[in-house]
């Protein structure tokens, strides 16, 4: 260790503050510079637009002319009443998409496709969407869960309503929208429960056909689709769900609808379709379709797809997605159907569905929101937080040559302390050489760094046999990979006193008694870059300790007893220079 007459003098307060306020500062700027430009190239922004964002509703999407139409709730936590609806609009031809706004507040929208263009629901507003043009019509009718189809060219819904008499038939009744209100057009009659009872004037048939629904419990879902110009509608206790090719219906100026015993018994055309206590609805050119999403063990989801045959509800494809679906939705142009799922990471993807199975792709959602604008352009800009760590380096470097001395003692031995800058732009070029393979090879094989995220968390939802032996042979090769280049600056750095950085800007690493560190104490040294700036708070302890220490040692040098020197002209010195061996 150096003798007591060696040691410098006390920093001084000015100093100290001075290094503490600039070294906190460029700090905060270095993790924000990014940011600061990309709100300066958008400004201006409010603050609700910052703090925007998209939540897709898979679940209420639909198809119309070969377009897909995804719902998109925009939310902002710190403003909830700022949410909005819009509509991003997939064309399936040119892969092009786009963003319809609209006025509606927060709340789900349900939509429905006719020849001409959409129709939506949200709670007591109508909403219609023609050439991208949205005209919202309050109804004064709350719609809530209920189904939104199109009867005889007119947007209808099913409600239900209190009963008249007390009787065990369904109240519901079919609502039609006229322009500016929902009228009332007659009572549907949905599936009994298995509690209802016949009466004496019941045919044989009729028995035999209630039996058979036997376990329903009482309509809890409607769902309705129409395939080639018929209404099918599908109900859902829960868990049983019964289907029917028609919509039987009691109009509401029949008088005699009204009297229970006069109306008929809404037993003809229901069959089973199954146990599904999860199910979607669709069509396409041959007919009407049931999606029911199965549960797995694995991260995989498994969609059943049953088709009409022969008056049977029958298995027709089985769909395998990988990834945690959330949300789906079976939509269909009339033509085709389409399975589209939500993933994590509010990820899209579209399963066309075909005679022998699916053919799957993805969809990029672009919302158009300012926050989204923001993180593309933070993510080109990446390289302004250097520029701020070079400035505040060189600032540094003014700093510590101005009120610390460089002068190391020992012994005979007189030596320079390294200077800041040097040791940013020597670690720099280190830090280079060691993550510039790694880099190199992802954007080759994967692509970017948010690419390269969502590429693993796909391969690990999938958790395939492969893929978990590439993880496997990834990971060892990375830690042998950062093991060798630790072995090569431990031999550098412990007998020569160099890595490339080092060597490159004229410095070296000893130990405080100007003899070299040796392998152990270099590795050692290295290894507690961990603490110095990656982890926990970058690079703030070496910056703080660099500048703050009478030698200018970070957190690796004082363990491993350390210092970092201007490399001495020659390597060996005559015995009466400043700089001699001890």
């Amino acid at each position: 260790m150096p003798t007591d007459d060696s040691s410098p003098p006390p920093l001084k307060a000015g100093y100290v503050i001075s290094i503490i306020v600039l070294t906190l500062g460029s700090f905060a700027l270095y993790s924000v510079a990014p940011t600061l430009i990309a709100v300066a190239l958008h400004w201006p922004i409010t603050f609700t637009e910052v703090f925007q964002s998209s939540i897709p509703l898979v679940d209420h999407s639909v198809m119309s002319q070969g377009k897909l139409y995804v719902p998109n709730l925009s939310v902002n936590p710190f403003n909830p009443v700022s949410s909005r609806q819009s509509l991003t609009v997939f064309d399936l031809a040119s892969g092009e998409s786009r963003e319809i706004g609209m006025q509606k507040s927060a709340g789900q929208i349900d939509l429905v496709a006719d020849e001409s263009g959409l129709w939506g629901v949200n709670g007591s507003t109508v909403i219609r969407i023609q050439s991208d043009e949205v005209q919202e019509t309050s109804s004064g009718t709350t719609i809530s869960n209920e189904p939104i189809f199109i009867y005889e060219g007119k947007l209808a819904t099913i409600i239900d309503s209190p009963s008249i008499a007390d009787d065990s038939l369904p109240t519901s009744h079919l609502h039609v929208w006229t322009g500016s209100t929902w009228q009332k057009e007659g009572r549907v009659l949905l599936p009994p429960t298995a509690s209802a009872e016949l009466t004496a004037d019941e045919s044989e048939g009729a028995a035999k056909e209630l039996n058979s629904l036997l376990g329903f419990g009482g309509v809890v879902e409607i769902k309705v689709v129409n395939a080639n110009g018929q209404i099918h509608l599908f109900c859902s206790d829960g868990t049983n769900v019964l289907y029917s090719n028609k919509l039987e219906l009691i109009p509401e100026r029949t008088a005699s609808a009204l009297v229970t015993e006069n109306a008929p018994t809404p037993l003809s055309n229901w069959i089973s379709a199954g146990i599904h206590p999860k199910f979607q609805v669709g069509a396409d050119a041959q007919g009407p379709l049931l999606a029911a999403k199965k549960s797995t063990g694995e991260m995989k989801t498994k969609f059943s797809i049953s088709r009409l045959t022969e008056g049977a509800w029958k298995q027709s494809i089985e769909t395998e997605q990988s990834g945690f679906v959330l949300t789906s939705k079976l939509v269909s142009d009339g033509q085709t159907a389409y399975l589209v799922s939500q993933t994590l990471g509010n990820k899209l993807s579209l399963a066309e569905i075909q005679a022998d199975g699916t053919k799957t792709s993805k969809l990029s959602l672009k919302t158009g929101l300012m926050m989204e604008r923001l993180t593309q352009t933070i993510s080109k800009f990446w390289w302004v937080a250097f520029i701020v760590m070079l400035i505040y380096a060189v600032l540094v470097t003014w700093l510590m040559n101005a009120y610390c001395s460089s002068r190391y003692e020992y012994g005979n031995s007189t030596v320079e302390l390294a200077p800041f800058l040097r040791r940013v732009l020597a670690k720099g070029v280190d830090w280079l050489l060691i993550m510039g393979p790694i880099v190199a090879l992802q954007w080759t094989f994967i692509g970017s760094q948010a690419e390269a995220q969502e590429w693993w968390m796909e391969k690990f939802s999938e958790l395939d046999l492969n893929i978990m032996k590439m993880l496997v042979f990834g990971v060892l090769g990375l830690l042998l990979y950062f093991v060798t280049w630790l072995f090569v600056l431990g031999i550098g750095e412990g007998v020569w006193g160099i890595s490339p950085g080092k060597w490159l800007f004229g410095l070296r690493v000893v130990r405080t008694t100007l003899r070299p560190c040796g392998l152990l104490r270099a590795m050692f040294r290295e290894i507690l870059l961990l603490i110095d700036a990656v982890l926990c708070f970058g690079w703030l302890p070496a910056a703080f300790t660099v500048t703050l220490s009478r030698f200018r040692q970070r957190v690796g040098d004082f363990a491993a007893d350390t210092i970092v020197i201007r490399k001495p002209v020659l390597d060996r010195l005559p015995a009466d220079s400043k700089f001699t061996n001890s």
